[in-house]
């Protein structure tokens, strides 16, 4: 089912390739602590397209796409919405929300739910391929994942750790022989230059934060 509460429309953008897209507003309203929704009508590659994406400041918490036919939700949505953020050409709705309000709705519609870091343009000029992780409570398993994806290819990563007492944003490159992470906590950044050094952070943070959710582009 689709987004229901209501909110406070804010104004409306007019988002395209050339000009303004759908990642230059995303950006601008993550910088300005956004929570709410926005809800886009346009057209992709010559078909319309509706988008609602939910963000809670410096995370997208909820997406969902109607494409050909298809409606997507959650992480069955992000290749398509990845594609949008830049080529996507239509009008922008934005709405204010309360975050109660935001957590009615993905109580309502949990296959909707994604942690996904806002975007950066650099983890969108990959050839198509992405993988996705997430573990909940058993953050060490990441460690696995990072090894055997990263054996003989190089990725670029986004992810979140989240929980009571941990909000942290992971970015960066893994190589099989180079290894360059910013692990973001709040406005503090440290950079991490082995997968050894990140496993090891990350199982001394396994106690506070219940949740980590990794999306990763493959470097062509």
């Amino acid at each position: 089912m689709p987004f229901i509460s209501s909110g406070k429309t804010i104004g409306f953008k007019r988002v395209s390739p050339q000009e303004y897209s759908l990642l230059d507003l995303i950006e601008e309203l993550s910088s300005e602590n956004f929570v709410g929704r926005i809800s886009v009508d346009g057209v992709l590659d010559g078909s319309p397209i509706t988008i609602y994406v939910e963000i809670l400041r410096n995370v997208i918490i909820g997406l969902e796409v109607i494409y050909k036919g298809r409606t997507l939700r959650g992480s069955e949505a992000v290749d398509i919405f990845q594609r949008a953020l830049v080529s996507v050409e239509g009008v922008a709705e934005i709405i204010q929300l309360d975050e109660e309000k935001i957590e009615v709705d993905l109580r309502d519609n949990p296959e909707a739910r994604v942690s996904m870091p806002i975007p950066s343009r650099k983890s969108l000029t990959f050839k198509p391929s992405y993988v996705h992780f997430a573990a909940k409570k058993s953050i060490e398993k990441i460690t696995d994942f990072l090894y055997m994806t990263t054996r003989d290819t190089c990725i670029y990563i986004e992810g979140l750790l989240s929980g009571d007492a941990c909000n942290i944003v992971l970015k960066g490159d893994i190589c099989p022989d180079l290894t360059r992470v910013q692990m973001g906590f709040g406005k503090n950044e440290i950079e991490v230059t082995s997968l050894t050094e990140l496993s090891d952070r990350l199982k001394k943070l396994k106690d506070k934060c219940q949740l980590l959710e990794i999306y990763g582009s493959k470097i062509a």
